[in-house]
């Protein structure tokens, strides 16, 4: 009995420090495992305060853009943030999302910030050819002149480079059962969508973006694959290199993150 008031003197204590507020929603009110963890985890809090603040900054400085900002917040909140079970995915799930408004807004994050806050493991293949020691600069916006977004247009087909990174123990399911990462991949890209081509030996089928849209600096897809998965696609406007991401997730976990850059037109076979 003494151990069972112990547990009840705890949880009210809990509750009694708990915050009155976090910046997205009313503590008081709060129902979910998220949002009651995001309330009695000062971390969790500053996490939710810096992304309500760069939501609402979007909606104001992308004005033109606030019904998709809404749709993709709803989406998050939905798919990812809401079905978290862990402080550590609900960490990740901020993360994730801060920096995918940070790119709304037309800012490039840190890739170092965005390595730490996808849970995803660097498998190192000394057989591989060893990854750009620069990829941001693959990215880079080109002197800060605003997207034009280009109607779709006759396919052209593009060699890239490629840097493949993957989630814990999901290697083995791209790779299928090859030693090596491929060196280059190729895309066909018709201006308003693109297609990864995946050599059918890695374990992946064509991957098409579908009809992409305008956001920042940046196009952006999120897509729901056949397995169950969600893909988000993105291409850097106007970028000095021709250059492509794609970020494959499940289950608030990373599998798979591609980037290819330095593309060049294939020559014609």
């Amino acid at each position: 009995m003494m151990k069972k008031r112990n547990v009840i003197f705890i949880a009210v204590g809990i509750l009694w420090h708990m915050p009155g507020y976090a910046a997205s929603f009313d503590c008081k009110k709060a129902s979910s495992y998220a949002e009651l963890t995001i309330c009695s985890t000062p971390s969790l809090s500053s996490l939710d305060d810096k992304l309500n603040a760069l939501y609402r900054k979007a909606l104001t400085e992308k004005a033109d853009q606030a019904t998709m900002i809404k749709k993709s917040q709803l989406l998050w909140l939905k798919s990812i943030r809401n079905k978290a079970t862990t402080v550590s995915q609900l960490d990740s799930a901020y993360k994730g999302r801060i920096n995918d408004l940070v790119a709304v807004l037309g800012v490039l994050s840190e890739q170092k910030t965005a390595e730490s806050a996808a849970p995803s493991v660097r498998q190192v293949n000394p057989a591989s050819p060893p990854a750009p020691t620069n990829l941001q600069q693959a990215v880079q916006d080109d002197g800060g002149v605003p997207p034009s977004f280009p109607s779709h247009t006759d396919p052209v087909t593009k060699v890239c480079k490629v840097s493949m990174q993957y989630g814990r123990g999901f290697k083995d399911k791209y790779l299928s059962g090859k030693k090596n990462d491929p060196y280059t991949i190729k895309v066909t890209d018709s201006g308003d969508s693109f297609v990864i081509h995946f050599d059918q030996n890695y374990g992946l089928g064509d991957m098409d973006s579908g009809e992409i849209s305008a956001l920042g600096q940046e196009y952006l897809n999120i897509k729901k694959e056949s397995d169950g998965s969600t893909s988000y696609y993105t291409r850097p406007a106007n970028a000095k290199f021709s250059s492509y991401r794609l970020k494959s997730t499940s289950n608030n976990e990373t599998q798979l993150q591609v980037i290819l850059y330095a593309c060049n037109v294939a020559a014609a076979s």
